[in-house]
């Protein structure tokens, strides 16, 4: 019997704040974006308070000076750290889990010995938030898009943050409380299409004949259609399914100098770089992006290399990068975000060196990233780096709401006082 379990963690970056300042629990609380411009996380107080996802902040700056609603600036090391604790967790529990987001992840329980899957989400839940601190929302269902649908209820109308859809059992109770736009699967365009033709739940989806689905939406239209019947349509992805690693920034204020520009895109690198060796990849192409402008006149420059061979070796990605942006940059112009990507990526165990490629070189890049990355986990980020990520600061987000690295810092571990 298959089952599938969504662990969806509550208000995540408002809940990671909370873990090391347990004083803002119970309190109104909002995350800020890059440059502190939106919000993008919510405590359940601020949303009773009526603070939307996306909002401005300053639509609500007056609220945090007169004292009743807490900001803080996105802290992405803290919120990274707790998620991967999140997920550690998760795979002490099930041996198969697919991490789907930074606070999502499907447990996949065929042949676990449980009998009560109620009590069991239970288990989980209480699992995470003691060995974390993190609270979270589980759904348990025979396919992927039915956990998601039962987690969403759980969020809004279970108490215990449970629900448990049986094999065999009338969905209907379920789906009709999930508005269609809400439908793992069905993005914004769909779910317009689908209002305009009376079709506002996910019950409603489920009285659509299948070859309708097929032909106005496709393969992944009739996938979500036959998941929401109970019939698992789509397939396990419990590793090796990464296509590219991108990392980018808008910046605190817009640059113009080269070398601003190209301290952010080493950064990016750096960072993607690292990334791409915990999760075992190799990359064979490398792409860099640049944007600015007006609203009325923006400008997008972006320009890709393939990697003469396949590399996780942060200096060659760097070089790559600078050949790139030397080839885009044009001066004069005010830059306001720039990124890379990291594609084309091949699973280090899987991948094979061409024969007479020097095996003694690739050891000595291997223990030298290996080395950069242990002195980088165990002395806070950034206690090794490349020069060229600290050329500048100019194009440093603004964060002046910032809390503390509490778990990826020396200097910024919490205190006890006795």
């Amino acid at each position: 019997m298959k089952l599938f379990a969504l662990v969806d963690c509550n208000n995540f970056y408002a809940s990671c704040e909370t873990v090391f300042n347990p004083s803002l629990r119970g309190k109104p609380l909002v995350v800020l974006s890059n440059n502190d411009g939106c919000v993008i996380s919510r405590s359940p107080e601020a949303k009773r308070m009526g603070i939307k996802m996306g909002q401005p902040f300053f639509e609500i700056k007056k609220l945090v000076e007169d004292g009743k609603l807490f900001a803080l600036s996105a802290n992405f090391t803290l919120y990274g750290d707790l998620s991967r604790r999140v997920m550690e967790t998760l795979f002490s529990i099930s041996p198969k889990v697919e991490v789907y987001s930074i606070d999502e992840a499907f447990l996949y329980l065929e042949g676990l010995p449980v009998t009560d899957y109620e009590k069991y989400g239970k288990f989980i839940k209480e699992k995470v938030y003691r060995w974390t601190g993190i609270p979270v929302a589980v759904g348990i269902a025979p396919t992927k898009t039915l956990a998601k649908a039962a987690t969403y209820i759980a969020k809004r109308e279970s108490e215990e943050g449970v629900i448990y859809i049986a094999p065999g059992e009338d969905f209907s109770t379920y789906l009709k409380k999930l508005p269609v736009e809400d439908v793992w699967g069905i993005g914004r365009n769909y779910s317009k299409f689908l209002k305009s033709k009376g079709i506002k739940t996910a019950y409603d989806f489920t009285l659509i004949p299948e070859d309708w689905v097929g032909r106005y939406m496709k393969i992944n239209g009739l996938r979500t259609l036959l998941e929401l019947r109970g019939k698992p349509a789509i397939p396990a992805e419990t590793g090796g399914n990464r296509h590219s690693f991108i990392t980018s920034r808008t910046f605190g204020t817009p640059v113009e100098k080269f070398e601003d520009l190209w301290s952010a895109v080493s950064t990016f690198v750096s960072l993607a770089g690292e990334r791409m060796r915990e999760e075992e990849y190799y990359a064979t192409s490398i792409s860099v992006f640049i944007s600015g402008g007006t609203f009325s006149n923006p400008f997008f420059m972006q320009e890709s290399e393939i990697l003469s061979s396949p590399t996780d070796f942060t200096p060659e990605l760097i070089d790559a990068a600078r050949r790139i942006l030397e080839r885009i940059f044009k001066k004069g112009k005010e830059y306001k975000k720039a990124g890379i990507l990291l594609g084309g990526l091949i699973m280090k165990k899987n991948f094979q060196f061409e024969l007479f490629t020097p095996t003694e070189v690739v050891r000595k890049k291997e223990s030298l990233m290996e080395a950069v990355d242990r002195i980088n986990t165990r002395y806070g980020k950034d206690a090794v780096y490349f020069a060229s990520s600290k050329i500048s600061f100019r194009w440093h987000s603004v964060q002046k709401k910032l809390s503390r690295k509490f778990t990826t810092s020396w200097a910024e571990l919490p205190v006890v006082k006795g």
